[in-house]
């Protein structure tokens, strides 16, 4: 398990020990209005047009001199007004959560922003405003969980987690199977196993177990199998839609890796561009490639093709592609996008969680423990061996926090 590494070290390790040629990708940036800025945009607050910087910065200038917190704030949009201001929540803040999240900042929580949302220091700022402006749009921010970030060079995000499994015994995993119930009393799981089609295919299979890690939805996980009272969380769904492209590039994109988009005028809040990942994704000498995410509702009535389209509109308009370059399209909706961190999560999690233990049921993983401020992968795979090291070895958790008593081992 590699014990006496840090998380970071050992993930470190483990994320880049499978034989696959790697390469370093620089961040991208933010689309704020008209105009591209910097990420994180709240740092690009010299380059905003005139009227907006100058009313962003007094708001920013008040908030330097006066420090006093009156409370703690209780959302999202009371932690932006008090290190941002007004002026930047309502050019930014508001737009963009709108468009990622689908709910507004006063209904989430502020626990979540630590590492996701960068903090402006006074310095940081006031030597950015020393900067002219050609100086500016080139400086390294240098902020955000990806500010760099290392990417295959084949097989894509999951040659990592195949790669792992090829180091394991193979009857460890059941691919293509379908768990029907968990008996949490008996602590067994029934499980069926599908054809090609993902239809059910021979008998109802059991497995036995001391301890069960459950990384689907928290939520539908507890619903199916009546362990308590179903969790209100809140969640968004994703289209991701794929385009691709002739080449050549379009030019101001070759510096890219991906763009963030506040404008409601498009359904993408994020256009990635796959292509620059790596010279086979796909083949660099013929082609370049576009991904698009677009956050709805849960609920929402929209049909995957009309966001296609609306999508590849939106490209097209923010001239980013040509129509007469495209050669593909592909799209998929992701029913699970986002775990939406609302004021109430934490309180529902932990009540869940402490109902679910006592039956030796531990939910981890993006939707399992449904914390988006620790939900990356690397998250995600973090937090199973420090679970694996509770459960065998007694050690608590650091990353992943249920907020009841820990009863380890």
């Amino acid at each position: 398990m590699c014990r006496g590494l840090a998380p970071r070290d050992y993930k470190k390790r483990i994320w880049q020990q499978h034989p696959r040629r790697w390469g370093g990708v620089r961040q991208a940036s933010n689309d704020e209005g008209i105009h591209l800025v910097p990420y994180p945009a709240q740092f690009a607050v010299p380059l905003f047009p005139d009227a907006v910087k100058k009313q962003c910065l007094k708001e920013l200038k008040q908030r330097y001199e006066n420090k006093e917190i009156k409370s703690p704030p209780e959302n999202f949009e009371e932690w932006v007004l008090h290190h941002f201001g007004p002026q930047i929540l309502d050019v930014f803040f508001n737009p963009y959560s709108k468009k990622v999240w689908t709910v507004k900042p006063s209904k989430m929580s502020p626990i979540w922003v630590g590492t996701r949302v960068a903090k402006l220091p006074q310095e940081k700022l006031e030597e950015l405003c020393s900067m002219d402006a050609n100086v500016l749009k080139n400086a390294d921010f240098g902020w955000g969980p990806n500010a760099q970030f290392n990417f295959p060079k084949y097989g894509g995000t999951g040659a990592v987690w195949k790669n792992m499994t090829e180091k394991l015994p193979s009857e460890w995993f059941k691919y293509n199977s379908k768990v029907l119930r968990v008996d949490h009393r008996q602590k067994c799981v029934h499980y069926v196993q599908l054809n090609a089609d993902g239809q059910p295919t021979g008998p109802t299979k059991s497995l036995k177990y001391d301890a069960l890690i459950n990384s689907s939805p928290i939520d539908a996980f507890v619903a199916d199998n009546k362990i308590c009272e179903t969790p209100l969380l809140e969640h968004n769904k994703v289209f991701v839609i794929g385009v691709g492209l002739k080449l050549p590039m379009t030019e101001f994109c070759e510096k890219y890796t991906w763009l963030y988009f506040p404008d409601p005028d498009v359904p993408f809040y994020r256009v990635t561009f796959f292509s620059r990942y790596g010279e086979v994704t796909p083949d660099n000498t013929k082609y370049w490639s576009v991904l698009c995410e677009c956050a709805r509702p849960s609920d929402d009535t929209m049909s995957e093709a009309e966001i296609r389209q609306w999508a590849i509109e939106g490209l097209i308009t923010k001239s980013i592609i040509k129509r007469d370059q495209i050669i593909n399209e592909y799209s998929i909706c992701l029913p699970y996008g986002y775990p939406i961190p609302t004021v109430e999560r934490d309180v529902e999690l932990a009540r869940t969680h402490e109902v679910l233990e006592k039956h030796c049921i531990y939910s981890r993983g993006r939707f399992g423990g449904w914390k988006y401020e620790v939900s990356n992968q690397d998250h995600c795979f973090i937090q199973g061996k420090e679970l694996c090291e509770r459960l065998l070895l007694d050690e608590p958790e650091k990353l992943y926090k249920t907020l009841i008593p820990e009863k380890r081992g």
